[in-house]
C-alpha cells in the first residue's frame, strides 16, 4: 500500500506540473506568433512612405515590462531547476524541446539552445498515447541502471509532453519487498502449521503448502485468491470444518469468526467429521488484514485423552483400597488421594480452591488425633527430603480408635502416606493371652 500511495503522489505532482506547463505552452505559441509578426507602427510607416514619398518617423508603443517574454524566461528557469526530466515531442515523435536535466542526461552541451539542439530520445521511442509507464536508463560508464516513472500528456497543439520522475527508491523498495515475501514463503513452506492471510478486502493474499495439505484444498484454487467466505464454504464442502446445524447459523458463525479474528481473540478447536481435530487461531494484521493458523492437534488430543483415561483408571484403583492413601509432591503439595482418605479425615482436597500441602495436612492430623511424638517425626520427614527414612507407627484418633500409619519416600522427592485401622501383631496377642493364663 505504501508503494501505491507513493506512485499516486508522484502522479499528482506531475499532473500539477502538467497544468502549469500547459499554460507555458500557450505562452510559447503566443511568443512565436509575436516574433513572426510585423509591428503595426512599422507597417503603417512603410505604407505612408510609399504613398507620399515622405519619410515619417514611426511611433512604436512602449513594450510592457510584464509581458510574455519575462514570463517565458521565468518558466524556462523553473523547468531547468526541476528535478524531473521534461521534454516535448512533435506528432512524429521527434524531441523539440527538453529541460536542462534531460539535456544533461542526454549529454547535450548546456550552451546549446534547447529549441534547436539535436536531442536524442534517451528512453527510446515513446508511446503515441498519453499514459504512465516505467522506463530504465543505462548510462555510459555507470553499472547501475536508473529507473523512472514516465508520464505522458497530450497538449492542445497535438504535441506530447513527457515527465520522467526518478523511481530508484521505489524500485529498491519493491525489490526488498519481493525478497522479503520470498523469504517468508520459503520459511512458511517448511512449517507444519497451515497459514492463510486475508487482506482488508478479505481475499486470500498468502498461503503456504501446509494449508493445502491440511485442508485438502487445491493449490490452483487457492492461487485464485478466494474470499474468506468462499474459503470457509469450500472447507465446509470438503468436511474440513465442524458441521453446522443449519446454513443460517453457519453464516452467523463466519461473521463472528471474522470479528473475533480482527480483535485477535479467535481460538477454537475444530473436531472434524473425519476424527481429526484442528486448532484454528485468528490474528489481526496491519492494514486491516487477518491471518488464520491451522494446526492439526489430533495426536496431542489423542494423547491427552489417553492420559486422562489412565489417570481415571489409577484413581479408580486407589479408590478401591480400604486404607486412606495420599501422595505429596516434592514441594509438599497434595497431588493424589482416594475416597478412604476423604472419609477418614472429613476433607475432600478436590473441592478446595487452594491445594492442600503437607503443613496443612499435618495440622489436620494432629487436631484429629491424641498428642504423639510420631507427628514430630513426620514433620522432620517432610522437611528433609534427602534424609527421609520410612516411618511406621501407630497413633490414636479421637473418633476411630487406633490408626496404623506409614510414610514412605517415592522417586524424585515425592512421598506416600497410608492410614488404616490398627491390627495387633499376632505374636503380641499370643504373648498377652499366655500372660493372662
Amino acid at each position: 500500500m505504501f508503494f501505491l500511495n507513493l506512485s499516486t503522489g508522484l502522479f499528482m505532482v506531475a499532473t500539477s506540473v502538467l497544468s502549469a506547463l500547459g499554460a507555458v505552452a500557450i505562452l510559447l505559441a503566443a511568443g512565436r506568433k509575436q516574433r513572426g509578426a510585423i509591428q503595426p507602427s512599422v507597417a503603417e510607416d512603410m505604407e505612408d512612405k510609399g504613398q507620399h514619398g515622405v519619410e515619417t518617423i514611426p511611433t512604436t508603443p512602449a513594450t510592457p515590462t510584464d509581458g510574455p517574454a519575462p514570463a517565458l524566461a521565468e518558466t524556462g528557469e523553473i523547468c531547468d531547476l526541476s528535478p524531473m526530466l521534461i521534454w516535448k515531442e512533435d506528432e512524429q515523435g521527434n524531441i523539440r524541446w527538453a529541460n536542462r536535466p534531460y539535456r544533461e542526461m542526454a549529454g547535450v552541451p548546456a550552451a546549446e539552445n534547447p529549441q534547436t539542439a539535436d536531442l536524442p530520445a534517451i528512453f527510446g521511442k515513446s508511446e503515441p498515447q498519453p499514459g504512465q509507464s516505467r522506463a530504465s536508463l543505462d548510462l555510459p560508464g555507470q553499472k547501475k541502471t536508473r529507473w523512472y516513472e514516465v508520464i505522458r500528456a497530450k497538449m492542445s497543439t497535438g504535441e506530447m509532453l513527457n515527465f520522467a520522475l526518478p523511481a530508484d527508491p521505489l524500485i529498491q523498495a519493491e525489490e526488498a519487498l519481493r525478497n522479503f515475501v520470498q523469504t517468508l514463503t520459503m520459511t512458511f513452506s517448511h512449517l507444519p502449521i497451515g497459514l492463510a492471510i486475508f487482506d482488508r478486502n478479505r481475499q486470500l493474499a498468502l498461503f503456504n503448502p501446509a494449508l493445502a495439505n491440511l485442508t485438502t484444498l487445491e493449490p490452483e484454487w487457492l492461487s485464485e485468491r478466494p474470499t474468506l467466505y468462499a474459503f470457509l464454504d469450500r472447507l465446509r464442502e470438503y468436511r474440513r470444518i465442524p458441521e453446522p446445524k443449519d446454513y443460517r447459523s453457519w453464516r452467523e458463525r463466519i461473521v463472528e469468526l471474522e470479528k473475533a479474528a480482527e480483535d485477535g481473540t479467535y481460538e477454537e478447536h475444530w473436531p472434524l467429521p473425519t476424527g481429526q481435530t484442528f486448532k484454528v487461531t485468528g490474528r489481526p494484521h496491519p492494514e486491516g488484514a487477518v491471518a488464520f493458523l491451522f494446526e492439526d492437534i489430533t495426536a496431542a488430543i489423542t494423547l491427552q485423552r489417553q492420559f486422562r483415561s489412565e489417570l481415571a483408571l489409577h484413581q479408580a484403583v486407589l479408590d478401591g483400597f480400604d486404607a486412606a492413601l495420599a501422595v505429596f509432591a516434592p514441594n509438599g503439595d497434595l497431588v493424589m488421594n482416594n475416597d478412604a482418605f476423604v472419609a477418614l479425615w472429613g476433607v475432600d482436597p478436590g473441592e478446595r480452591l487452594m491445594c492442600m500441602d503437607i503443613t496443612e495436612a499435618l495440622s489436620l492430623w494432629q487436631r484429629s488425633c491424641k498428642p504423639s511424638i510420631t507427628w514430630q517425626r513426620v514433620a522432620h520427614f517432610a522437611a528433609n527430603p534427602s534424609a527421609r527414612r520410612e516411618i511406621r507407627d501407630c497413633v490414636e484418633s479421637y473418633h476411630g480408635g487406633k490408626l496404623d500409619l506409614r510414610f514412605k519416600p517415592l522417586a524424585r522427592g515425592a512421598f506416600l502416606c497410608l492410614f488404616h485401622p490398627h491390627v495387633a501383631n499376632e505374636v503380641q496377642e499370643v504373648e498377652k493371652s499366655l500372660a493372662r493364663a
